[in-house]
């Protein structure tokens, strides 16, 4: 906190809510204070704030590299907004210090609440955080497509609450939102946790699935932000999985996803996909950090 005279106070970094709720201006000092400061939780984003508050699988979704498969990922987005999972989306696809399209915010993160097909229009309904809306694009609340039966359906109120409504080709494409996030916030029947210690550049971890089940593997490391403002920097990740069946490695084109990465500040990776079964049977996930030494 800091005080501008005795009479005043104000939050650090985030304010309090439209209605003047102290919850998140508390939520962020807990956060700081869990990573060290203030200063070592400046920037970053929803796939890594979304792992350290759920400790849950986080997938990320790079949109340039999904696009031509929108009917795919608006049923996979949709199903997973309906099941109430947490899901961070980044603006924009341009330049970091270039304004943003329609309104919209750069360099910011907004949450993607849902997805819906409005008489053959598909939507995604977005939240910005801040509760102001900015968007003035095509289905914002001044679009005049809107009417009272189109609302209704929708279940939109307009009102500024920060809640919208784009179309989800505009939404998947540049030069709108650049990625979406997803934590796989759900009860687990069972999860286990192991420490793993690297000591040559390619390790492989087996695994034994008994029946048909969904399996979820996370790979994490230490989060390099705990090491800013210390002795000696931070180390460098660069690390692949490879996900196959059997223990013999296949070779990428046998490979049961796609080659999973992680670094910089992508400090842990979910092997495979959302929802993805995996037969009985033996499972190798080969870990090759390519910065050990």
């Amino acid at each position: 906190m800091y005080s501008n005279s005795k009479d005043y106070f104000a939050p650090f970094g985030a304010r309090r809510s439209t209605y003047k709720a102290w919850w998140m201006p508390l939520l962020e000092k807990a956060y700081s204070k869990l990573n060290g400061n203030f200063d070592r939780i400046e920037w970053g984003s929803g796939y890594e704030s979304l792992r350290q508050l759920s400790a849950r699988p986080v997938f990320f979704f790079q949109h340039k590299k999904i696009n031509g498969f929108e009917n795919k990922e608006f049923a996979l987005f949709q199903r997973m907004a309906r099941e109430d999972y947490p899901m961070v989306i980044s603006c924009c696809d341009v330049p970091r210090n270039s304004r943003a399209p329609d309104g919209l915010q750069n360099a910011h993160a907004y949450t993607l609440l849902d997805l819906i097909d409005l008489e053959g229009t598909k939507l995604v309904k977005i939240r910005n955080p801040w509760s102001t809306e900015g968007y003035n694009g095509a289905w914002s609340d001044e679009d005049s497509r809107w009417t009272p039966a189109l609302l209704k359906k929708a279940g939109h109120v307009k009102a500024k609450d920060g809640v919208f409504f784009m179309p989800f080709h505009q939404f998947l494409n540049a030069p709108y939102f650049r990625s979406t996030t997803a934590a796989i916030y759900k009860n687990f029947k069972s999860s286990f946790v192991y420490n793993v210690k690297q000591t040559v550049q390619q390790k492989s971890i087996t695994i034994t699935v008994p029946s048909r089940q969904v399996v979820y593997v996370t790979l994490e490391s230490m989060n390099p932000r705990f090491k800013k403002n210390c002795k000696g920097p931070a180390s460098q990740l660069q690390v692949n999985t490879y996900l196959f069946k059997g223990t013999r490695f296949p070779g990428n084109a046998g490979l049961l996803t796609p080659i999973g990465y992680m670094g910089s500040s992508m400090y842990h990776v979910t092997v495979g996909e959302p929802d993805m079964a995996l037969d009985a049977g033996t499972y190798t996930i080969m870990v090759a950090n390519w910065s050990f030494k």
